[in-house]
């Protein structure tokens, strides 16, 4: 008997946060969702709460995300607190960290994949 095992994980890169826990399901049953557990698709929230004060923090969760989900993952962002400011595109047009694209252009990249967006 093969016990079937989900990953949920949370990343808080503005509180520089980390959680992933793993609990035991029990074995599949016809819900749609074992073609999931047996290809380890992981559904995983990425939070963002800083903007401009923190660029490469506040670059980062969409980063992970629009990574996430071209490996086939499942990924929602979710912006709290300065976060928030992000969804202006004049703010996320400014908000650029070392070595990555702007927070818009991760932003219009995680759009056109369908990554959820929650504020």
């Amino acid at each position: 008997m093969a016990l079937a095992i989900r990953l949920v994980g949370l990343v808080l890169v503005g509180a520089v946060t980390m959680s992933c826990t793993a609990s035991k399901a029990a074995p599949p049953v016809a819900t749609g969702d074992e073609d999931s557990r047996r290809t380890g698709v992981q559904s995983v929230l990425f939070a963002s709460t800083t903007s401009t004060q923190a660029p490469h923090d506040a670059v980062l969760p969409l980063v992970f995300a629009v990574t996430a989900k071209g490996k086939g993952h499942d990924a929602v962002l979710f912006f709290g607190g300065d976060g928030v400011l992000l969804m202006k595109d004049s703010v996320a047009a400014d908000v650029k960290a070392v070595g990555q694209p702007a927070a818009g252009e991760l932003l219009q990249k995680a759009i056109a994949l369908g990554i959820p967006i929650r504020i």
